[in-house]
Protein backbone atom coordinates (compact mmCIF):
# COMPACT_ATOMS: atom_id res chain seq x y z
CA UNK A 1 0.00 0.00 0.00
CA UNK A 2 1.36 3.16 -1.10
CA UNK A 3 1.59 6.71 1.17
CA UNK A 4 -1.19 8.92 1.10
CA UNK A 5 -1.84 11.86 -0.64
CA UNK A 6 -2.72 14.58 1.50
CA UNK A 7 -6.54 15.74 1.24
CA UNK A 8 -7.57 19.25 0.46
CA UNK A 9 -9.30 19.42 3.58
CA UNK A 10 -5.65 17.70 5.46
CA UNK A 11 -4.23 20.75 3.70
CA UNK A 12 -6.94 23.57 4.68
CA UNK A 13 -6.47 22.44 8.49
CA UNK A 14 -2.89 22.72 8.39
CA UNK A 15 -2.53 26.08 7.42
CA UNK A 16 -5.37 26.61 9.66
CA UNK A 17 -3.37 25.95 12.44
CA UNK A 18 -0.61 27.78 11.34
CA UNK A 19 -2.53 30.34 10.54
CA UNK A 20 -4.43 30.14 14.54
CA UNK A 21 -1.07 29.46 16.15
CA UNK A 22 0.96 32.60 14.35
CA UNK A 23 -2.15 34.91 14.98
CA UNK A 24 -1.33 34.06 18.58
CA UNK A 25 2.31 34.86 18.02
CA UNK A 26 3.08 30.90 19.50
CA UNK A 27 6.28 29.39 18.11
CA UNK A 28 5.61 25.28 17.16
CA UNK A 29 7.58 24.82 20.69
CA UNK A 30 5.18 26.58 22.84
CA UNK A 31 2.29 24.77 20.84
CA UNK A 32 4.21 21.39 21.87
CA UNK A 33 4.30 22.18 24.78
CA UNK A 34 2.06 19.81 27.35
CA UNK A 35 -0.07 19.08 23.96
CA UNK A 36 1.50 15.32 23.70
CA UNK A 37 2.79 16.31 20.11
CA UNK A 38 5.99 16.82 19.74
CA UNK A 39 6.89 20.37 17.64
CA UNK A 40 7.93 18.23 14.58
CA UNK A 41 4.61 16.77 14.30
CA UNK A 42 2.90 20.10 14.43
CA UNK A 43 5.23 21.17 11.64
CA UNK A 44 3.86 17.99 9.62
CA UNK A 45 0.03 18.55 10.45
CA UNK A 46 0.84 22.21 9.52
CA UNK A 47 2.01 21.37 5.70
CA UNK A 48 -0.38 19.11 5.29
CA UNK A 49 1.88 15.86 5.24
CA UNK A 50 0.10 14.27 8.31
CA UNK A 51 -3.73 14.24 8.86
CA UNK A 52 -4.60 15.38 12.54
CA UNK A 53 -7.09 12.91 14.99
CA UNK A 54 -9.95 14.19 16.54
CA UNK A 55 -8.22 14.58 19.83
CA UNK A 56 -5.20 15.97 18.49
CA UNK A 57 -7.70 18.86 17.43
CA UNK A 58 -9.33 19.35 20.35
CA UNK A 59 -6.24 19.54 22.03
CA UNK A 60 -4.89 21.96 20.12
CA UNK A 61 -8.11 23.77 19.82
CA UNK A 62 -7.63 24.17 23.73
CA UNK A 63 -4.29 25.29 23.54
CA UNK A 64 -5.33 27.34 21.05
CA UNK A 65 -8.38 28.62 22.91
CA UNK A 66 -10.47 28.63 19.53
CA UNK A 67 -13.70 25.91 18.86
CA UNK A 68 -12.79 23.24 17.05
CA UNK A 69 -14.99 24.16 14.04
CA UNK A 70 -12.51 27.27 13.67
CA UNK A 71 -9.98 25.03 12.22
CA UNK A 72 -12.36 24.06 9.16
CA UNK A 73 -13.41 27.79 8.38
CA UNK A 74 -14.12 28.00 4.33
CA UNK A 75 -13.87 24.16 3.76
CA UNK A 76 -17.35 24.32 2.52
CA UNK A 77 -15.00 26.61 -0.49
CA UNK A 78 -13.12 23.10 -1.69
CA UNK A 79 -16.69 21.47 -2.88
CA UNK A 80 -17.78 18.13 -2.47
CA UNK A 81 -20.52 16.61 -0.89
CA UNK A 82 -22.80 18.87 0.88
CA UNK A 83 -22.11 18.93 5.00
CA UNK A 84 -24.34 20.79 6.97
CA UNK A 85 -22.85 24.09 7.71
CA UNK A 86 -23.42 27.91 7.20
CA UNK A 87 -26.46 27.40 4.44
CA UNK A 88 -27.17 23.73 5.36
CA UNK A 89 -29.03 23.17 8.76
CA UNK A 90 -28.07 20.21 11.25
CA UNK A 91 -30.01 17.04 10.58
CA UNK A 92 -29.24 14.50 13.09
CA UNK A 93 -32.00 12.15 11.51
CA UNK A 94 -29.98 12.23 8.36
CA UNK A 95 -26.54 10.69 8.45
CA UNK A 96 -23.76 11.97 6.43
Amino acid sequence: MGARQPSSVDILVGQRLRELRQSRRMTLAELADGSGVSWQQLQKYESGMHRMSAGILWTLSRKLKIPVHAFFEDAHLLGGPSLPGKDTPWRPDIAV
